[in-house]
């Protein structure tokens, strides 16, 4: 499990750094990049929906929003 949990953080680190890159060459071709507000997309989601609609129920997000 430890090499498993080691092996997703090196990933996603790898994949971080990667999606800076590109957005930094992005830029440098004169291409704007928006950076989204998680927060704000979430309150107007779950504003207009309901977790059932999702599949889910509010314990499964609760769980999810807990993953870290």
């Amino acid at each position: 499990m430890d090499v498993t949990q080691e092996a997703a953080a090196t990933a996603t680190a790898e994949i971080q750094k990667q999606e800076g890159q590109l957005a930094d060459e992005f830029r440098k071709k004169g291409l704007t990049i928006m950076t989204v507000d998680k927060k704000s997309f979430q309150d107007a989601v779950l504003k207009n929906i309901t977790f059932e609609s999702m599949g889910y129920s509010k314990a499964d997000w609760d769980k999810i929003q807990a993953i870290k």
